[in-house]
């Protein structure tokens, strides 16, 4: 063993998980351990901004019109947000740095990073597509007049 490797006992209870591979890993204390770093990037010597802070940070750059469209509309998608409790603590994060956010975490988001997902694919969100005609007709401008309407 590698000096300052942790030993890491398995528990029969930890919970298994699939991975987009197909193979399953038991996974203990890391189900605590992996999610703090996004919040706390220092406990590993990682000199990044927290994610609460990237999100608001993102947010401020956006003009204040297309903000509040933005600030409703997060999007929690890929493995590192199937962690228990994480929509919610990112919420209270962001209200405690003064920004108001509805965010929302979707069944699909577990592959979502691995399989080229995107949340606005599903017929849920059909009313926002926008056809190659329409597009081709209308101009960009169409974005702005199917999404904020």
């Amino acid at each position: 063993m590698a000096k300052g490797e942790k030993v890491v006992a398995r528990n029969k209870n930890d919970p298994d998980y699939e991975l987009p591979d197909g193979q399953t890993v038991r996974v203990g204390i890391e189900r605590y351990e992996a999610p703090e770093v996004l919040f706390n990037p220092k406990l590993h010597d990682l000199n990044i901004d927290d994610i609460h802070k990237m999100v608001q940070t993102s947010l401020n750059k956006v003009n204040t019109i297309n903000r509040k469209v933005l600030s409703d509309n997060i999007i929690l998608s890929g493995g590192n947000m199937m962690s228990s409790g994480l929509e919610l603590r990112l919420k209270v994060k962001l209200i405690k740095l003064g920004t108001e956010a509805k965010i929302k975490s979707l069944a699909e988001r577990k592959y979502a990073a691995s399989r080229r997902f995107h949340p606005y694919s599903f017929v849920t969100y059909q009313n926002l597509w926008i056809s190659r005609e329409k597009y081709t007709d209308s101009g960009a401008g169409i974005i702005n007049t199917k999404h904020y309407d």
